[in-house]
């Protein structure tokens, strides 16, 4: 490490503060997510050991690969930290609905196999068609499964305690629970796995793969809800709802059935009140925003605040994050007095060469994260464009966060439409009408605009609670 770090220093000092009494050095580390956390660390230990020894007043070490390291740090075992969550709220879930200790253990046991069997083919996948499996992607598997997975159970343990109360023996139940609410259950899975695979046609890597790692999911859930858990069910007979155990009854349909019959005997009253509600809900999409900064993006600090500090006393706000600029080296003398010049930059320094090319260190005047820095590499790169042989390439943090920003939006514009016509298909296919897959997609619209609304109106108003309050709550 102690190599690097000297190696690096013919990149810094870059900057000197305005005032005088601050310079900004950049320290180029090596290439390895793994590593970037001891990095990171040994870098702040070697840096205060050297000012320790030349009488330095202050040092701070910051910026985007801190970010990143902390990052990394905090998303530290978080599968399993979902796998526990998702177990527990699953476990609590089928207490509540069904108060039997077997009908808590059998669907997690079948949702763990299900988990595991995706995992193997995602692993394949992985391996023999270049998916790329990432941290977000796989946590989303997990959470899929056992959302998946349980949804499946209770549909078919609903159907398998009916029968039951027929008088039917347990295999001749499970028959019947099995051919009534098996097309259910494919349709269902179906509609998700190819909702799922319409993140294809994203341009997001990240996005692209999720849609066939996620399929992979829903595919493994239904397999073992339709195949291990009616076996593992009639392993237990009708003792796998102990201590409420099923026999025959001509009980009605109780509560919920006397709900459905007083739902079902006023339908115009219900829809209209229902879609005022739904509508309310959808209002708060006036008011969304999307995406997080990322001095946001921990719930508590992250440990470089005193540094950050330091840095934002003596520097522009765009000197946490430099933007980078590449260019050919007989043209990076007009590229930096064309940086120079652009309004929204404050500093320009060249950092390395190699090959012919250039890099610049670019200091933006505005926040890395914020529109202003945004419409600054817009217009760093309509500039560059028409500079003749300096070939050169705006890239950073700044500059890419601006490139997901845009890509995840066209990805939302051509996905979102695209999910809904599949979904409009197959309800088509399944009920063979025409206005009645109509209702339901728009139901599944205006749904999904509720949630999304309530969701925005609901944690903004949680953003603006003081500290405090958010603390206690």
């Amino acid at each position: 490490m102690a190599r690097e770090i000297a190696e690096a220093q013919p990149f810094g000092p870059v900057v000197s503060a305005p005032d005088g009494n601050a310079a900004l050095f950049f320290v180029r580390l090596p290439h390895d997510p793994q590593t970037l956390p001891s990095n990171v660390s040994r870098l702040r230990d070697l840096v205060q050991g050297a000012v320790s020894a030349r009488g330095i007043d202050i040092v701070g070490v910051t910026g985007p690969a801190v970010f990143l390291a902390y990052q990394k740090d905090a998303l530290k075992n978080i599968d399993a930290k979902l796998l526990t969550a998702a177990g527990a709220a699953v476990t609590v879930l089928l207490l509540l609905i069904y108060r039997s200790p077997l009908l808590c253990v059998l669907p997690l046991v079948t949702t763990i196999l299900a988990l595991i069997a995706a995992r193997a083919a995602v692993y394949g996948l992985a391996l023999y068609a270049d998916l790329t499996v990432t941290g977000t992607s796989a946590g989303v598997l997990n959470v899929l499964i056992f959302g998946a997975g349980t949804d499946y159970a209770l549909l078919l343990i609903a159907r398998y305690r009916q029968e039951l109360q027929h008088g039917d023996d347990a295999h001749l139940a499970m028959a019947r629970a099995l051919r009534h609410a098996a097309p259910a259950i494919i349709a269902s899975s179906a509609t998700v796995a190819l909702g799922l695979l319409c993140l294809l046609a994203a341009t997001l890597k990240s996005d692209k793969d999720m849609g066939p790692v996620a399929a992979v999911g829903i595919f493994c859930a239904v397999a073992a809800a339709l195949t291990a858990l009616p076996a593992l069910i009639l392993l237990c007979g009708r003792w796998t709802f102990w201590p409420s155990v099923p026999h025959a009854s001509t009980k009605s349909e109780g509560s919920w059935g006397a709900l459905g019959a007083r739902l079902a005997s006023h339908p115009r009253l219900v829809w209209v009140a229902t879609a005022a509600v739904l509508a309310a809900g959808a209002g708060g999409l006036a008011d969304l925003h999307l995406g997080l900064p990322k001095a946001n993006s921990f719930i508590g600090s992250f440990g470089d605040e005193q540094d950050r500090a330091l840095l934002e006393a003596h520097f522009p706000p765009g000197a946490a994050a430099p933007t980078v600029v590449i260019a050919r080296s007989s043209g990076a003398a007009r590229a930096a007095e064309t940086l120079e010049s652009t309004p929204g930059v404050v500093g320009v320094r060249a950092i390395g060469q190699t090959d012919g090319l250039t890099e610049l260190a670019v200091i933006l005047q505005s926040r890395p994260d914020s529109a202003a820095a945004y419409a600054t590499i817009d217009r760093l790169r309509e500039r560059l464009l028409s500079l003749p042989g300096a070939d050169a390439l705006v890239g950073g943090p700044t500059a890419i966060d601006l490139d997901v920003r845009r890509a995840a939006a066209r990805d939302r514009s051509v996905v979102m439409p695209l999910v809904l016509a599949v979904v409009l298909v197959i309800l088509g296919l399944l009920l063979r009408a025409i206005v009645a897959p109509l209702v339901l997609v728009a139901t599944v619209v205006l749904s999904f605009a509720a949630a999304l609304g309530a969701s925005s109106l609901v944690f903004d108003r949680a953003s603006a609670l003081p500290e405090s309050m958010n603390r206690c709550c």
